[in-house]
């Protein structure tokens, strides 16, 4: 290919690339609330089926065997890797901010003005300035849960089959309190979602 082809060529390549990017940015200035919002409520309700799974194993561990006990703990949300240390919950809050709070986008890192921007323009910001109060039920629900496994997941791990009656009701009234709080969060985002946002579309209804 002849050298003046060439240049022509890759400017013109370079010129798709330098558009296609301001629209990517362009585009990403703020986040896809309604998608946002759905990708939180599913990990809100995976979260919330794992503390309900924690509740089972707590009441029902008396009547398992040694092997049910370690098959169920690695469905959990107490559940830590042996080897790796890091657990369910840890796995969820790096979730969790993703979505709310995602990191800048590629195009966006080089620039420290452009990452503060980007940090400005989270899902987060959004719920803050119009749902406050259910982002102050949120934050405190995922406090909440975290404070209660980070309390209680050694113990049940080591000695779960071996709980009192008294010590496994106290266990699971405190785990449920927490359990239900994440429930009734899933449950305002997504009466959100549905009152907000018309089935299968994007575009926010009007009031």
């Amino acid at each position: 290919m002849p050298g003046a082809e060439f240049s022509l060529i890759a400017r013109a390549s370079s010129s798709v690339i330098t558009g296609l990017a301001k629209n990517i940015t362009a585009q990403q200035e703020w986040p896809n609330i309604h998608a946002a919002l759905v990708e939180l409520h599913e990990i809100l309700s995976e979260w919330a089926a794992a503390a309900g799974r924690t509740q089972y194993l707590i009441h029902e561990s008396q009547g398992l065997t040694p092997k049910q006990i370690r098959e169920a703990y690695k469905f959990v949300n107490v559940y830590v890797h042996p080897i790796l240390r890091n657990g369910y919950i840890e796995a969820a809050e790096r979730d969790l901010a993703d979505v709310m709070s995602p990191p800048a986008s590629i195009f966006h890192r080089w620039s420290s003005r452009k990452r503060r921007k980007s940090a400005r323009r989270t899902l987060f910001s959004v719920l803050r300035i119009y749902c406050p109060d259910l982002l102050d039920e949120y934050e405190k629900a995922i406090a909440d849960r975290k404070s209660w496994v980070h309390c209680n997941r050694k113990e049940i791990k080591r000695r779960v089959e071996e709980l009192t009656a008294h010590e496994r009701a106290v266990l699971g009234t405190q785990g449920m309190q927490s359990c239900a709080q994440l429930e009734a969060v899933r449950q305002q985002v997504e009466l959100l979602i549905r009152e907000r946002f018309p089935l299968g579309g994007a575009e926010p209804r009007g009031n």
